[in-house]
């Protein structure tokens, strides 16, 4: 296993060591079976935890690490990943854009492009994704954990769009796609009027699927990505697919109803159906 920077203290002899669990990610310590650039990865039989991993930048988004977690999604997705939980080291998600890969001017348009393309290569893999969000989540933190099919919020985690605050209209593409998923009442409170919320406030306004305790949202996001992943591998990505679909308004597309067509053939859906038949007769 690689550990995260977060995870390294000193031992009694002077050497480094290493702790950590999927349940207490908010102490700052993940173990990461690998890292691609600044992403750890850390895979089960049935799901595979990404971390972001720049603990001692708050796991500020600079290009570097959007690249990281694009190639890793485009990897799970060729590896066959059922489903993928996202989260960051060090006890938070992310603090957002890295101002040191900012200008203050025009130039930053790529990086907003650049965060609007992550976002989608979420949204679009053709797996679920959860985010777990712990500590805290501000600006294109958000953009990222709300561009997953659910995220799972700690009671005490913190949670903002400081747009206005810094003079700027968010990508229109990242802003409408959060308006989606959160709705127009949390959307107006956390970016347009830069509200930042605690978790269960942000939950009770309905921008999460599930209120963890502190250094309990992985585990809960685990949980849930192992119930997705029990799900066969087509039709949880045409499902999703056309959950999309409904956000874009392209739902009655008539190649939704040919796909649908398409599974109920599916070797893998016969199996499925064979052994609840299997289970029905045997209790």
């Amino acid at each position: 296993m690689v550990p995260g920077p977060a995870c390294r203290r000193p031992s009694a002899n002077g050497l480094s060591r290493w702790a950590g669990s999927h349940d207490q990610p908010a102490g700052g310590c993940v173990l990461m079976g690998e890292v691609l650039g600044t992403v750890g990865i850390d895979r089960s039989d049935l799901a595979t935890h990404a971390i972001l991993n720049r603990p001692e930048a708050a796991n500020a988004l600079n290009f570097e690490m959007l690249t990281s977690l694009v190639d890793v999604i485009a990897a799970e997705a060729d590896s066959g990943t059922r489903a993928l939980v996202l989260s960051g080291s060090g006890g938070g998600f992310s603090a957002g854009a890295d101002f040191n890969d900012l200008t203050g001017g025009g130039e930053d348009r790529g990086f907003d492009d650049a965060v609007a393309l992550t976002a989608r290569a979420l949204t679009e893999a053709p797996f679920p994704v959860i985010a777990a969000v712990e500590g805290f989540a501000f600006g294109a933190g958000v953009d990222l954990a709300w561009s997953c099919d659910a995220v799972v919020l700690s009671e005490d985690a913190r949670v903002g769009v400081p747009s206005t605050h810094l003079g700027i209209l968010y990508n229109p593409e990242s802003l409408a796609l959060l308006h989606s998923r959160i709705g127009d009442r949390a959307w107006r409170r956390i970016v347009l009027l830069g509200d930042e919320l605690d978790g269960t406030t942000a939950f009770s306004l309905g921008m999460g699927e599930a209120l963890a305790p502190p250094g309990r949202a992985v585990a809960e996001a685990m949980r849930l990505a192992s119930k997705a992943a029990a799900g066969t591998r087509e039709a949880v990505a045409a499902t999703k697919g056309f959950s999309r679909a409904i956000m874009e308004r392209t739902a009655d597309d008539p190649g939704w109803q040919a796909l649908r067509m398409d599974l109920l053939d599916n070797p893998e859906r016969r199996e499925a159906v064979l052994e609840r038949q299997r289970r029905t007769k045997g209790s």
